[in-house]
């Protein structure tokens, strides 16, 4: 992992892959005895300004400006910075520790899933969510953070929203049955849905902080 705003010349990789966070290298190659396919990621506007020998694939994730790039983020970074507005229309899966930080960007979901899921078989991840609006779009939405683990899902200066022209988020977020003993902290966030929190796992911790809750159920019953 080369860390923001380093300047490196060549990098010979011996074994694993290359995560670049706002920082510049020159070439990449392998070592001799290096016979695996080497990842060079490039992340929050890195950049490579030499040749990458055969066997280096480098993955352009340094503007994210899809669902897929998104996704690909999520699974290799520990942390997620978005550059611009995205408009999303299939969930966002999320299996280990990772912040997500939108940097006052918004995400428009407009699948009929859910936005983000964490799934049980992230085992107890620690999972942040911070600068960001999640927006319900046109279409139906079950959920919009969705933590199905047992570890720690802090929310700050987040807001989710439902469109009140359609379908609320069912549960804007979502603590299910595998969600026991989790431990969730919200701060300074607004939070919308048909139901805003929604906890079904046992022994659930949660603290809140200067955040709104509006549950909308437009039901009768």
């Amino acid at each position: 992992l080369i860390l923001e705003g380093i300047v490196v010349g060549d990098i010979v990789v011996n074994g694993g892959n290359v995560i670049l966070d706002d920082s510049t290298v020159g070439s990449v190659t392998k070592g001799q005895d290096n016979q695996e396919t080497t990842e060079v990621i490039l992340s929050n506007g890195s950049v490579i300004t030499g040749e990458c020998q055969n066997g280096v694939n480098v993955v352009d994730i340094s503007t994210i400006d899809n669902v897929a790039k998104l996704q690909e983020a999520v699974d290799k970074l520990s942390k997620v910075i978005l550059d611009q507005d995205l408009t999303i229309n299939t969930k966002i899966i999320v299996t280990k520790d990772v912040v997500i930080d939108g940097n006052s960007k918004k995400i428009t979901y407009v699948g009929s899933d859910r936005a983000f899921d964490v799934t049980s078989g992230a085992n107890g991840a620690n999972v942040t969510f911070k600068n960001l609006t999640i927006q319900l779009g046109s279409g139906y939405a079950e959920r919009g953070i969705n933590y199905n683990t047992n570890g720690y899902l802090t929310i700050e200066n987040v807001k989710i929203l439902d469109n009140p022209e359609v379908n609320a988020f069912t549960y804007a977020i979502n603590l299910p049955g595998s969600s026991d003993d989790a431990n969730v902290e919200i701060r300074n966030s607004i939070i919308k849905g048909n139901i805003a929190l929604n906890v079904w796992g046992e022994n659930v911790t949660v603290n809140a902080e200067e955040t709104e809750f509006y549950g909308l159920d437009y039901s009768e019953a």
